[in-house]
């Protein structure tokens, strides 16, 4: 993936938009990618119950419906120094992304004559709906790990679940509003565009956003969200430790 940051729409993943004009296909993909990210590593615990979202459920009129769930890689490294060193043997190899977590979110807006509503997005009712999948890693020799690493990836999982969650914000707060836009645009009889542009003005909302989180925080890191990955101290004679 070339831009962790670009929209891109199911099946188009080279890292732009790409515009499709059908209804009832889904519409539109967005990754983003933070504090780093293994994707093609084998996926361990699999959550595949989705939780809905308190604020924007499905069936609520102004409102996306939100799926949410979570996957797992592993890494197999018994100390957080070999786990780093893992990492980066496989982190931007092209079957993996760079960072240790990522949000990964779609949304599919299209026509529903039964239970979806007005907007200025089509002359049809509409509905929005919102998928996010967290992936996090996922340590399976964490039990061989000294006091140090263990206290060490205690306090790094947290810290980067909660910027992956920053996200997760970000995208349902703004699919939120755009949907109430344009269902209010829609009540005001306003002028119909196409299911085309309202996808693109969404992408390119929650982007825009997106972009700005991990800008300010350098992808989690001024957060803390930062693996902290120091070698056992040596043996006398031997090199100083080093640290990642």
């Amino acid at each position: 993936m070339t831009d962790p940051h670009s929209g891109n729409f199911l099946g188009a993943f080279a890292g732009r938009s790409v515009p499709r004009a059908i209804l009832k296909e889904p519409m539109g993909i967005k990754r983003t990618l933070c504090m780093a990210v293994i994707c093609a590593l084998p996926v361990a615990n699999a959550v595949s119950a989705f939780e809905a979202s308190s604020s924007a459920t499905g069936g609520v009129a102004g409102a996306p419906q939100v799926r949410r769930s979570t996957r797992y890689y592993e890494l197999h490294s018994p100390t957080l120094w070999e786990l780093a060193a893992e990492f980066r043997r496989v982190a931007g190899t092209g079957k993996v992304p760079e960072r240790y977590g990522r949000t990964d979110w779609n949304f599919r807006l299209d026509t529903d004559g039964q239970f979806g509503t007005r907007t200025s997005c089509a002359t049809q009712p509409v509905t929005l709906r919102v998928m996010l999948t967290r992936v996090l890693p996922k340590a399976s020799r964490s039990a061989d790990f000294s006091p140090e690493d263990a206290a060490e990836w205690q306090r790094f999982l947290p810290l980067l679940t909660r910027h992956e969650m920053q996200h997760d914000s970000i995208v349902v707060a703004h699919a939120t509003a755009f949907f109430r836009e344009i269902e209010g645009e829609g009540d005001r009889g306003a002028p119909v565009t196409s299911i085309d542009h309202c996808v693109n003005a969404l992408l390119e909302r929650i982007g825009r956003a997106n972009a700005a989180l991990d800008s300010t925080t350098n992808h989690g890191a001024t957060d803390g969200a930062v693996l902290r990955a120091i070698r056992a101290a040596p043996r006398e004679g031997s090199p100083p430790a080093m640290r990642w």
